[in-house]
């Protein structure tokens, strides 16, 4: 029996399981493993740093981000509101 075939087993192996994924996982850019992953049917997603958040394709095409300019603090992101309702908007 492989040392991974079970859940028990995997965590009796965690971490040369942690180990193999680290250097598989390597080889890849984040966005690039996180498409990947979802093409084999394994639910994944980037983690981000703040410009990471910015660049997302889906936050943007969902207008997640707004950008607002200030007198003194100069031109910067508000998040708004994940629900977009027609009649009360943000």
């Amino acid at each position: 029996m492989s040392a991974f075939a079970s859940h028990l087993a995997r965590c009796q192996h965690t971490e040369e399981l942690d180990m193999l994924l680290g250097e598989w996982t390597a080889q890849f850019e984040a966005r690039e493993l996180m498409e990947f992953l979802q093409k084999h049917g394994i639910a994944a997603g980037v983690v981000h740093d703040h410009q990471g958040l910015y660049d997302d394709p889906q936050l943007n095409s969902r207008g997640h981000f707004q950008h607002l300019d200030h007198p003194a603090l100069g031109r910067y992101h508000v998040e708004l509101p994940a629900a977009h309702l027609s009649e009360t908007p943000a």
